[in-house]
């Protein structure tokens, strides 16, 4: 026998159940706020292929008339002024270019001829590079080549295989100065060449025996082409990068920063450079 009225209560209840949990719903949804998406962000237009034809002579990279030929290329400069400042209040840039000056007269001092690519102070003109560029019939993206206050390593590339052409350079060495950011412990000589350099095997024998003056405190590594500096990787000439030590760490932070300490580096690698021309 059914209980008057049993019937009504279970619809009731039914309505009752459907309309909490709407109100459920309703609360939840009311907390809820639109899904914010993030302000777009304009990505940086990608490097430009850097990357360009030479034309040389077979006899280019040979320099038989006794003279030796270096080109020594103080990294950074101008508005670009590399890390810092770490330096006991100095930037890359200006450590650099002291290294290079200190570079050249120890290499003059052993009878090599010198040419930086920049002294600090101005660098070659944009024009004047792709006018070079167009004489020795190398190809290069000129939209790389900008008007700004920055020697860029696409400018230093192009304006390194020009000189070697002009000039017939036996040897190149970029001088840098490395950091790493929450490791001060960190610490040493650094040097880079691109494996798949004409003269591989003997900046390799360049970096053995600058290793062994050194005491083996430095990473002689060869890149592999896609991973090599650019101003190592687009010339046939020998060419190293040098990263003279940490900005971020104390001790090689006081040694870039101590002329007597610059000189004396200065020496050894000149006359491990020189050696290894000669040779």
């Amino acid at each position: 026998m059914l209980i008057k009225g049993k019937p009504c209560f279970a619809f009731e209840f039914k309505k009752m159940k459907k309309f909490v949990l709407i109100l459920i719903l309703c609360i939840l949804l009311s907390g809820c706020r639109p899904i914010e998406l993030p302000e777009t962000v304009t990505e940086p237009e990608p490097d430009i292929n850097i990357e360009y034809e030479t034309q040389a002579p077979e006899t280019l990279y040979n320099n038989n008339d006794g003279r030796k030929i270096i080109c020594v290329d103080a990294g950074h400069g101008f508005d670009d002024v590399g890390c810092g400042p770490y330096l006991m209040g100095c930037y890359e840039k200006e450590v650099t270019i002291k290294a290079a000056k200190y570079l050249k007269v120890a290499l003059e001092e052993l009878g090599a001829e010198v040419i930086l690519t920049h002294d600090g102070e101005t660098y070659p003109d944009e024009k004047d590079i792709i006018a070079a560029a167009e004489r020795h019939g190398i190809t290069l993206k000129e939209e790389g080549i900008k008007e700004n206050n920055i020697f860029s390593a696409y400018e230093r590339g192009i304006y390194e295989e020009i000189l070697a052409r002009d000039e017939a350079i036996d040897f190149f060495i970029s001088l840098h100065v490395n950091s790493v950011e929450n490791a001060s412990y960190v610490d040493g000589y650094e040097l880079y060449y691109c494996k798949d350099n004409p003269n591989g095997i003997l900046l390799s024998q360049f970096g053995q025996n600058l290793s062994e003056v050194l005491d083996n405190d430095i990473s002689v590594e060869a890149t592999a082409y896609e991973d090599s500096y650019i101003v190592t990787k687009y010339s046939k000439i020998p060419s190293v990068l040098l990263e003279m030590g940490y900005a971020t760490n104390p001790q090689d932070a006081k040694n870039m920063t101590s002329d007597a300490w610059l000189q004396n580096l200065a020496r050894t690698l000149a006359a491990e450079i020189v050696n290894i021309v000669e040779n």
